[in-house]
């Protein structure tokens, strides 16, 4: 009689690996196994919590990151020993990051107003959306 592998086993393996092969194999278990637990709800739902909890941990760890790497930046900018293109480089990343990061939080404003007006009757949210030409003033 095979032992039972505990599913946080197998979803640690899964996480770590790249394909169901391997991480059949580095638990010792058939690839088919891995197979059959998948067809079970209540694996899956582990298994995505457990993708969802590593997906935020590289999320909160970029962010981290995104600190230091303004910080570089900003000190290779302001430092005049430094190449003078290097600066010119570097000046041109903050721009384009700065555009970038503008456009996401105009982004994220309007998407809260459109979900903020989910309620709101649906004929009068496609007028609030309709195009308006501008007026000729000749």
């Amino acid at each position: 009689m095979s032992k039972k592998i505990a599913d946080s086993v197998i979803i640690s393996a899964l996480l770590r690996c790249g394909t169901q092969e391997e991480a059949a194999k580095s638990i010792g278990i058939s690839p088919q196994t891995i197979v059959n637990r998948m067809k079970k709800p209540d694996f899956m739902k582990q298994y995505h919590e457990a993708q969802n909890e590593l997906l935020r941990g590289t999320t909160r760890r970029l962010a981290n990151a995104n600190a230091q790497s303004i910080d570089l930046l900003i000190d290779v900018l302001n430092d005049p020993e430094q190449n003078v293109r290097v600066r010119v480089g570097v000046a041109n990343d903050i721009l384009r990051l700065s555009r970038d990061f503008t456009m996401l939080d105009e982004i994220q404003r309007r998407l809260t107003v459109l979900e903020n007006r989910e309620n709101e009757p649906q004929e009068q949210m496609i007028q609030s959306y309709s195009y308006k030409p501008i007026a000729d003033t000749d």
